[in-house]
């Protein structure tokens, strides 16, 4: 299930950029979604940072992003409560694999700077 847009590379070093993620979860019939989905996080890429914003808490979640390109690996892991985190990278260009694994599922996006 696809829960952002696509991400478009933005020029501006100052700008965000969604990051589309996408969430790993088994449902059994009884829970899968009948209509819209809102999803309870966002990502963003910054020139040298990735941003996270949480809508609704998820407990704590463990993230690990992991630049394809160069094997640069960046792991964090704090409480969603914070609404709000950013975990700083090199901003290396490549393509940038991120895994978001929290109590109840796991969010996986991938981007290409």
């Amino acid at each position: 299930m696809n829960v952002a847009g696509y991400a478009a590379k933005s020029n501006s070093s100052d700008e965000k950029d969604p990051v589309p993620l996408r969430e790993i979860k088994e449902y059994d019939e009884s829970e899968k979604p009948r209509g819209l989905f809102y999803p309870p996080l966002q990502c963003y890429f910054c020139k040298s940072s990735i941003q996270f914003v949480f809508y609704s808490d998820l407990g704590n979640v463990d993230i690990i992003i992991t630049n394809q390109s160069t094997g640069e690996r960046y792991v964090d892991g704090f409480d969603t409560l914070v609404g709000m985190r950013s975990v700083d990278i090199s901003g290396s260009s490549g393509v940038y694999y991120i895994e978001i694994n929290t109590e109840n599922g796991m969010y996986v996006g991938i981007y290409n700077y």
